[in-house]
């Protein structure tokens, strides 16, 4: 766990600064929808697997181990890419149980530009 830069200190709006607002996998074609989810629990690092089922321009909807409550922060990251950068995402819903609705901080870009 603590695979995140910034782990070491619970996430907020100053430590969040160096992550990218769009998964590449947006604008990229995804072979391998494998995905590592991680979020804070009270002082705890939560991680689990997880799948992409859809991604858009202004968010995700993953299929998860687990499922972080309503309304909080979390990072992912492709699973079998060590090059892949962290994304930040709230967490906006459950559609079902075992799917994360997920809310980018920005709209991504068309992947025609």
């Amino acid at each position: 766990m603590n695979r995140r830069r910034d782990a070491e200190v619970p996430p907020d709006t100053t430590t969040r600064t160096n992550m990218p607002a769009c998964p590449a996998s947006s604008i990229e074609p995804v072979p391998d929808r494998a995905v590592m989810m991680e979020w804070w629990s009270g002082a705890d690092d939560r991680e689990c697997g997880a799948r992409i089922l859809d991604i858009g321009r202004d968010g995700a909807t993953l299929e998860a181990d687990e499922s972080p409550p309503v309304g909080h922060d979390i990072w992912f990251q492709r699973e079998f890419s060590a090059n892949s950068p962290w994304i930040h995402a709230k967490v906006i819903g459950h559609d079902e149980p075992g799917r994360v609705s997920l809310g980018f901080d920005a709209p991504c870009p068309d992947a025609s530009r």
